[in-house]
């Protein structure tokens, strides 16, 4: 509310305008009033906001805002916050974000951050090169449908797609609500609402065969918020009616500083540092394809401790493994 209240002082005090206080007090209120139903504002608050306005960045605009003998303007009539220019060292931050952004360039928002950068300085173009690099693979499968569903769960718009999870022989057609879209080890992934099934789904981008949006009412997500979703898993598969497990790893001396510096997870805890080097974690996570792989990826450096049902699944994965390298 602050920031429209600023953007309305300002466009009633450009161009020179001079409004008798009292007047512009009752404006401001009024304009409040159609705008949002708001019964309007104090001339403190009033007061307030334009001192604020007058602080200079980044507290405030520098806005001339001068009063005298009962009037309200502008000092300098050509002023609007609109014209305000960042300092060169905010532009760097942005150009830096964008940059960051623009390495996977289906993500809409990076367009949109080029834009406001143009806007704000008039200079189409950067000659500044990202400093930070991101781990990336654009030919991944499915990424040309990140701006489609990006703008759908934003504008809250629902989504007809044909699906075909790689276990199929055929794809469905499924009407689709996505909250959130989720990226893990340079795959993407949309998790929302199926009308068909109602329940919420984690879609693979690399799966879906078509994509278009439709006048369908949508699903608001009265399911989960993303911090609960992602709390107890590795990735993004969320198996249902699952519990986290208390799962106790031993790794070795060679992956011990690794491990201690790069936890797991958040709820990771070391248990024993033996005197050989290895080290004893426990993570409370539930168990999912996602969690296997990350352990196997270990290979001879982990030894899972806990539970039972993990370690046997773990060592049915290495037997078969075993099986491709026959005694020679």
């Amino acid at each position: 509310m602050a920031g429209y209240r600023y953007r309305l002082i300002d466009h009633l005090l450009r161009k020179g305008r001079k409004w008798n206080f009292e007047a512009f007090h009752r404006e401001i209120n009024e304009s409040l009033d159609r705008e949002f139903g708001y019964d309007g504002i104090s001339i403190r608050m009033l007061l307030n906001d334009i001192q604020v306005m007058r602080m200079e960045y980044p507290e405030g605009y520098g806005a001339p805002i001068k009063r005298s003998r009962g009037m309200i303007f502008y000092e300098d009539p050509d002023f609007s916050i609109q014209k305000a220019q960042l300092p060169k060292r905010d532009f760097a931050t942005l150009e830096e974000a964008v940059g960051i952004l623009q390495q996977t360039q289906a993500i809409p928002v990076a367009e949109s951050l080029e834009e406001v950068i143009f806007k704000l300085s008039g200079n189409p173009e950067s000659e500044n090169h990202s400093i930070i690099w991101l781990d990336r693979n654009d030919q991944v499968a499915g990424l040309h449908w990140l701006r489609i569903l990006y703008r759908s769960a934003r504008n809250h718009v629902t989504m007809t797609l044909d699906y075909q999870p790689f276990d199929a022989q055929k794809s469905s057609r499924l009407t689709f609500c996505p909250y959130i879209l989720r990226e893990f080890n340079n795959r993407w992934f949309a998790i929302g609402w199926v009308k068909e099934h109602d329940s919420t789904w984690t879609l693979a981008l690399d799966r879906i065969k078509i994509a278009f949006t439709n006048n369908l009412p949508w699903r608001e997500n009265d399911f989960f918020t993303p911090e609960e979703r992602f709390a107890d898993i590795i990735g993004v598969s969320l198996p249902e009616n699952r519990r986290p497990s208390r799962i106790r790893l031993i790794f070795s001396a060679y992956r011990a500083q690794y491990i201690l510096t790069k936890p797991l997870h958040g709820s990771q805890k070391l248990i024993t540092q033996y005197p050989d080097g290895r080290i004893e974690v426990e993570v409370r996570l539930i168990i999912n394809p996602e969690l296997l792989t990350l352990i196997l990826g270990f290979g001879k450096d982990v030894q899972v401790l806990q539970p039972v049902a993990l370690k046997k699944q773990i060592a049915d994965n290495l037997t078969a493994a075993l099986a491709f390298y026959p005694a020679t």
